[in-house]
């Protein structure tokens, strides 16, 4: 339950993270290679409404020594820094996906390629190509590299969208142990022209069953501040995979109704 910014009116059935079901499955091929597939579907569980068959992620992957390469419908290289640069996951009221994602954000490109090595001294590249096809003006084309050693972790990526807009953006975080702190930066050149440009800083303090997070951030469209946000949120682990939370954020650049706010469950199966 909650309220959206720029949501008129009175509160309504709200998710704070996307809700989805699907099937996986694996097989061991010998040699060290294994054969997955995954399915998602994505609906809304206030009126069961789905978002079309399977349009999450719909993948065929081969795994072995050399890393993985999946087929189908999936999320690009880039946009795991992306969600890296946001504490909330880019999910419900309190998200930050205009600042991590600049107005130019792909989530999955259909038709794809994608590659992911194996970790080299806490490196990792993955490589992501979707085919030109339909109505995509471009073939799309996204490069990210991560690094994770003990309580730091960071990528940097570059991205080229369907329809050309262009992304490139960095993520760098480090547990202190009370709390994990997070920055994020990123730029974008939307396929109209102009340049945007946003920034991210989040924490996450665990308390417990109790976890705190707290973010900052803002997007400026051709150096005009089109979004500046602050958030904050809280989860109550009832068990492994239970959660009761409550988030609220404001965006004081947001034409009218600039706050928002949401608590509800969460389960996970």
């Amino acid at each position: 339950m909650g309220k959206a910014i720029g949501q008129a009116g009175s509160a309504t059935m709200q998710q704070a993270s996307g809700s989805r079901w699907g099937l996986k499955g694996s097989e061991d091929l010998g040699g060290g290679l294994s054969a997955s597939f995954q399915l998602e579907q994505r609906f809304t569980p206030d009126d069961g409404v789905t978002s079309g068959a399977f349009n999450g992620r719909s993948i065929v992957t081969l795994g072995g020594g050399f890393g993985s390469v999946s087929l189908g419908r999936d999320y690009t290289a880039g946009f795991w820094t992306q969600l890296a640069g946001d504490v909330y996951g880019w999910d419900g009221v309190a998200a930050n996906v205009g600042s991590t994602g600049v107005g130019v954000h792909n989530v999955r490109f259909n038709n794809v390629v994608n590659y992911s090595s194996p970790a080299f001294s806490g490196f990792k590249v993955m490589a992501s190509y979707g085919v030109k096809e339909g109505t995509a003006t471009n073939a799309g084309t996204s490069l990210a590299l991560s690094y994770a050693s003990g309580p730091l972790a960071g990528s940097v990526a570059t991205e080229k969208g369907l329809t050309g807009a262009k992304y490139t953006g960095f993520n760098v975080s480090y547990d202190l142990g009370m709390a994990k702190v997070s920055l994020n930066s990123a730029t974008g050149k939307p396929a109209a022209g102009g340049k945007n440009k946003g920034m991210t800083l989040g924490a996450v303090v665990p308390m417990g069953a109790m976890t705190v997070k707290a973010s900052y951030g803002t997007l400026k469209v051709n150096d005009v501040t089109a979004s500046q946000k602050t958030s904050l949120g809280m989860r109550y682990a009832l068990s492994k995979r239970t959660d009761l939370y409550a988030n609220m954020a404001n965006d004081s650049k947001a034409a009218a109704n600039k706050s928002g706010y949401e608590f509800g469950i969460q389960h996970n199966f």
